[in-house]
């Protein structure tokens, strides 16, 4: 599909920087880490996520995910 729009940010811009960690207001966002995995698969159970994403996920999935995290960053994808 072609694209409609150019790139806003120029390729590798984003990978060649660390993902950032947000810390605001006693709220942080921050790259996914392991022990998150329980909660992922909690979050999947939710009928309003689940109506967004058409699967399920099981703690291994959940940790296969937050492990390649970080190489989808490095592929800004």
């Amino acid at each position: 599909m072609p694209r409609l729009t150019s790139s806003v940010v120029a390729a590798g811009s984003l990978s060649r920087l660390a993902q950032p960690i947000l810390d605001v207001d006693d709220i942080v966002l921050r790259p996914w880490q392991r022990e998150d995995a329980p909660t992922v698969v909690a979050a999947y159970r939710d009928p309003n996520i689940r109506q967004w994403h058409a699967r399920s996920m099981d703690l291994d999935e959940a940790l296969e995910w937050i492990e390649n995290w970080p190489k989808r960053w490095q592929k800004e994808t």
